[in-house]
């Protein structure tokens, strides 16, 4: 017996992505290449992470929020499925 994976859509947590991203000081947006900021300023401001799966291996992408509408209009859909996480008290 052989045991497949289903295709599944992961959801990415966007806040720990960034920071993630961010710590490492390198990053920059897919489409105008922006320069990532620092990860609180990149959350604020609107910063989206897309996972690709159309290749064979998933990719992660940084959009700058100055791309995120071009994209999804461009492509014609809506942003995908992300969480954001709430940071209570901070």
């Amino acid at each position: 017996m052989s045991k497949q994976k289903a295709a599944r859509s992961v959801r990415i947590n966007v806040d720990e992505a960034l920071h993630a991203i961010c710590a490492h000081g390198k990053g920059r947006c897919w489409y105008c290449d922006a320069r990532l900021p620092p990860a609180e300023q990149a959350i604020a401001a609107g910063w989206d992470v897309r996972r690709v799966d159309e290749h064979p291996v998933a990719s992660i992408i940084l959009v700058c929020p100055e791309c995120v509408p071009k994209e999804c209009s461009a492509k014609g859909r809506r942003r995908t499925a992300v969480t954001r996480s709430v940071a209570l008290g901070a």
